[in-house]
């Protein structure tokens, strides 16, 4: 049978995902830039870290109330499409009809 984790509140562990998504882009980035990643892992980073970003800014909004939520649950909506985005870029950008990048 299963461990269960000790009781976490949801705005911990929130946090701790905000935290450590915030850190892997922040990363990626600078990686990038230096030109030891590439853009097909750059737009993969992004994609899946954007919508753990989503997730861990939901269960931070859990904690707050009035124009605090809403501002955290606005800026984890907005997390969403930019994961959309960076999917079809790292989809276009392994394209193996050589149609290359979006943004190229």
């Amino acid at each position: 049978m299963l461990q269960s984790i000790p009781d976490v509140p949801d705005w911990g562990l929130g946090t701790l995902i905000g935290v450590a998504w915030a850190v892997v882009l922040v990363a990626a980035i600078r990686e990038y830039r230096t030109g030891s990643r590439s853009r097909h892992r750059l737009y993969q980073t992004i994609c899946v870290g954007a919508f753990w970003m989503a997730y861990g800014l939901l269960q931070i909004s859990t904690a707050l109330v009035g124009a605090a939520e809403i501002a955290v649950v606005t800026l984890a909506v907005g997390c969403v499409p930019v994961g959309i985005v960076a999917a079809v870029r790292w989809r276009r950008s392994d394209d193996p009809d050589g149609g290359g990048d979006a943004t190229g």
